[in-house]
């Protein structure tokens, strides 16, 4: 499925998705720039074999990223 989203400045919003394995995004907001900051909230499988909520992140505090290195 094609993710259109919204775009409000330099950002996109994504809400409501689905993966080939059932799991998906319920809510997304990036920064459009490679590698910006972003805050997704997923269901599926995240390093276990049980579905469930998870979140990944990446902002940053100065020159210092923390959060996830991939989107």
């Amino acid at each position: 499925m094609e993710k259109e989203g919204f775009k409000i400045g330099g950002y996109k919003l994504e809400a409501m998705y689905m993966d080939r394995q059932g799991g998906g995004t319920y809510f997304s907001i990036k920064q459009l720039k490679q590698g910006g900051t972003f805050i997704r909230l997923d269901w599926g499988k995240h390093k276990s074999s049980s579905k469930y909520f998870h979140i990944h992140s990446r902002f940053y505090i100065g020159n210092k990223k923390i959060g996830s290195t991939k989107p």
